[in-house]
């Protein structure tokens, strides 16, 4: 019933909730290089984004994945080592129990990764040659679909392992 999303309205972006009707707008992070792409936990309780976030792009390089509470409070990064690349595009799996999200870590293009908050770990999954954004989760939380900037964009999906890897055809 809760909208989280990202203003500029402040001069900077910053995450805001909303009601599902527009009502009670509230600004809920305030990164002194911005925040955007937010995205709720399942249960609606967290919100992943990440900061610095300067305008609008496919790749944020230099970006860090936060957890906050959904009203802002207790923000920290995503407990995995810092890596000044850019970490970005965080969104959850459908139980709650893994975040997925985009790394230049590897070799400075992006790849998906998965953290997963029951141990603390994360893993590469992907690692193509033009690289990989926008991984979305099946409803299932087994696969994930993503797109290969291959040289022209295509939709793929993989499995949580990374090898199962297959274009997607209608």
């Amino acid at each position: 019933t809760h909208i989280a999303f990202a203003s500029e309205r402040t001069g900077n972006p910053q995450i805001w909730t909303m009601g599902s009707d527009g009502s009670n707008q509230k600004q809920i992070t305030g990164m002194s290089g911005g925040a955007c792409q937010p995205s709720w936990s399942p249960d609606g309780t967290k919100i992943a984004f990440i900061s610095p976030c300067n305008g609008k792009r496919e790749i944020y390089p230099g970006a860090r994945i936060y957890i906050t509470d959904s009203d802002g409070k207790n923000t920290d990064p995503l407990p995995i080592p810092l890596n000044r690349a850019g970490d970005f595009a965080p969104t959850w799996s459908p139980d709650g129990n893994m975040l997925a999200f985009v790394s230049l870590r590897a070799d400075g293009r992006p790849h998906l990764f998965l953290f997963s908050f029951s141990d603390t770990s994360f893993q590469q999954i992907t690692d193509a040659a033009y690289g990989d954004i926008s991984p979305a989760w099946s409803s299932s939380g087994l696969q994930l679909a993503f797109v290969r900037q291959f040289p022209n964009p295509q939709i793929w999906i993989t499995d949580l392992t990374g090898k199962q890897q297959f274009q997607y055809s209608p």
